[in-house]
């Protein structure tokens, strides 16, 4: 019993709160209202942050996934078509060479798949900055396509000369300035995807920050209030901790696939240097391999091409299976069953277990086990050009739905990595077919060249008559000329390889220059010129192979010979500088444009249209020997007041001037 029952109206004063207890209540009411709506702010604040660091989470990874991924594949593309370009007008005007046809569509082809490309590229969004660097590719782009029709109207015209000068002068330093350029733009949507990823963890590290405060100061204030708005809540930070396990999970999300597309852009790196630093394709599909069971973090990768049902893959190149299991399984597979969804349908599989799946016919025996899989067709201009294959062992957690993402953004590349390949493999092969050319013209023309010399040379000493020996002389003279193109082409082309090799000696260099200047007296008699050698002044030795630097001399002053006209001078002289000799052939002739004199030492060169009778190859010889030397050559012309070329030679150490005229014959 309550001891309050025996006093009437107690209960009643009892159940009546009073003016200082309705105060209180109030006060408490108020307390708790203002606690309760305080909880509610926490609440709405809570997520309102949780949905705005989503937000952005959100929009960092889609612009990684669907802004920059997607720039670098069709920048990567675009890139690839001015090497397609660049190799097919290079093809062309080899084959013009020989009299073949040139088909306007070979360059044609490839510059539409660029400016689509382009367009595809330009139709997505623009970072800051970009704007400025895509108008530079534009602009770059443009006079690109400028000088490839000038190019082509030259090929399709005959123009051999010109298509070459327009090749080497115009066109490839076009492409590698356009390349260059489309390089710069690729970096910096590179780098906008590094520094996203970068940023992506630092805003999950800060909405962690900020929900673990907020959640603390909901569960103080959820302390304070009654029973009734405790039970409240609670039920609010269950749905806060929940709404911040969300947003903890979305940012571990983007997390992991930024890692995943950093893995993808190295990858990417990697595939492209194996693919100009080896000329094995193998290689380059076994690191494609390799790569993606990193990328994919499979524990096995396969890479396979070929579309016919009843043919294995070929090639096949597998990645996690040992060498002896590899050996012991025999032939590869082929595109049937399962992979025939892949290789056919041209879409991609993902599995949480390949045994499941209705078409899956079981593994040959010795096989690992395999569980999760995925297979994705690595198409390029929708045509199936190889596969990727991905699985896991039986057990292991499957692929996520951002492996597959990762794994379709890597067959992207590959798909180009592939085709670069092959182009980058047939450039190989036409230069080494270009060197075994060669190599045969060295062996298999000379010997029988001097055989038709010795020949001529025998039948001019026994047989009479001013026709026959008039006919074995031009004979004579035909072999003498076709020799000297013959060496011109294997010297150019050990120029070209960098295999041209000097042993230097200390030469007078008087002594070269009478030599050169009697050499070609006979030739300068012939059309009315004199040869004046201007040797130097005192005694000048110079470091340089004798037989080389004859050489150089000689094709200069045959040139200032070709173009001088009947009755002046070529004046062939030397002169020390400081640490170097000074050579110098000066003519009287009609002197060499500006525009021209910047071409001259380039292969096939030649002055005007009145002389197609060298190779075109003297100059750019003349350049290399005296490069070889660690000397310079250049042009001196104006037009109409006659040419002077010049090179120098480094100047002879005192020991081996010594040397040298201690071995000297006394003066007669």
């Amino acid at each position: 019993m309550r001891a309050d029952a025996g006093v009437p109206g107690a209960a009643n004063a009892s159940s009546a709160p009073g003016p200082g207890e309705r105060r209180r209540s109030r006060q408490s009411a108020g307390v708790i209202l203002g606690v309760l709506i305080g909880t509610v702010l926490t609440l709405i604040a809570s997520g309102v942050y949780s949905r705005r660091a989503a937000a952005r989470l959100d929009r960092a990874a889609m612009s990684i996934a669907a802004d920059a991924s997607p720039a670098i594949e069709e920048l990567s593309a675009v890139r690839e078509r001015i090497l397609r370009i660049t190799v097919a007008a290079t093809e062309a005007v080899e084959r013009s060479t020989d009299g073949a046809r040139f088909d306007p569509g070979e360059l044609a082809r490839p510059l539409a798949l660029l400016h689509r490309d382009l367009s595809a590229y330009r139709e997505l969004p623009f970072y800051p900055r970009e704007e400025i660097l895509y108008a530079d590719v534009q602009r770059k782009v443009n006079v690109f396509e400028q000088r490839l029709a000038r190019f082509s109207a030259l090929v399709s015209a005959g123009d051999r000369r010109g298509a070459s000068t327009a090749l080497t002068a115009e066109l490839l330093p076009s492409a590698m300035d356009t390349d260059a350029g489309i390089a710069a733009l690729t970096s910096f949507n590179a780098q906008q995807q590094h520094q996203l990823a970068i940023e992506i963890p630092a805003e999950r590290g800060r909405a962690a920050t900020v929900g673990f405060l907020l959640q603390l100061l909901t569960g103080v204030l959820g302390l304070v209030l009654t029973a009734l708005v405790v039970l409240g809540a609670r039920r609010y930070t269950r749905m806060v901790q929940a709404q911040g396990r969300t947003a903890d999970d979305q940012a571990r999300s983007v997390a992991e696939f930024g890692a995943k597309l950093e893995s993808i852009i190295g990858a990417c790196v990697d595939i492209a240097g194996a693919i100009t630093s080896s000329s094995d394709p193998m290689r380059v599909f076994q690191l494609i391999a390799d790569q993606a069971r990193v990328v994919a973090g499979a524990r096995y990768a396969a890479v396979g091409c070929g579309t016919d049902r009843d043919r294995p893959f070929q090639p096949w190149v597998s990645s996690g299976v040992p060498a002896s299991t590899i050996a012991e399984l025999g032939r590869p597979p082929r595109p049937d069953g399962l992979f025939a969804d892949v290789v056919h349908d041209r879409r991609s599989i993902r599995l949480a277990d390949v045994t499941r799946h209705p078409l899956f016919r079981g593994l040959p025996k010795g096989h690992p086990p395999l569980g999760a899989f995925i297979g994705v067709p690595i198409l390029r201009d929708g045509q199936n050009v190889g596969n990727l294959f991905l699985a896991r062992a039986t057990g292991e957690a499957p692929f996520t739905a951002q492996d597959e993402r990762a794994a379709d953004l890597l067959a992207g590349f590959v798909a180009v990595a592939i085709e670069n390949a092959g182009l980058y493999n047939r450039a190989l092969a036409a230069k080494r077919a270009r060197e075994d050319l060669l190599a045969t013209v060295s062996h298999d023309l000379k010997n029988p060249l001097n055989t038709i010399r010795l020949s001529t040379r025998t039948l001019a000493g026994r047989v009479e008559g001013e026709r026959v020996t008039e006919s074995l002389a031009r004979i004579d003279r035909a072999v003498e000329r076709m020799s000297r193109l013959i060496g011109d082409l294997l010297d150019a082309a050990k120029i070209e390889a960098g295999a041209l090799r000097t042993a230097p000696r200390a030469e007078d260099a008087s002594f070269l220059i009478e030599s050169a200047v009697e050499l070609l007296r006979m030739i300068a008699a012939d059309k009315d010129i004199q040869l004046v050698a201007v040797p130097p002044a005192t005694a000048t030795l110079v470091a340089c192979e004798r037989s080389l630097i004859l050489r150089v001399l000689a094709n200069l002053i045959g040139n200032a010979i070709k173009f001088s006209p009947s009755g002046s001078s070529v004046s062939v002289g030397a002169e020390p500088q400081s640490g170097q000799v000074l050579f110098s052939v000066a003519d009287s002739g009609p002197g060499i444009p500006a525009e021209q004199a910047a071409h001259a030492f380039e292969r096939y060169w030649q002055q005007g249209d009145s002389d197609r009778r060298g190779s075109g190859l003297g100059l750019y010889i003349a350049k290399g020997i005296v490069d070889a030397h660690r000397g310079r050559i250049w042009i001196e012309s104006t037009p109409g007041h006659g040419t002077t070329m010049r090179f120098t030679l480094p100047v002879a150490r005192a020991e081996a001037q010594t040397a040298a005229t201690a071995a000297a014959p006394p003066p007669a």
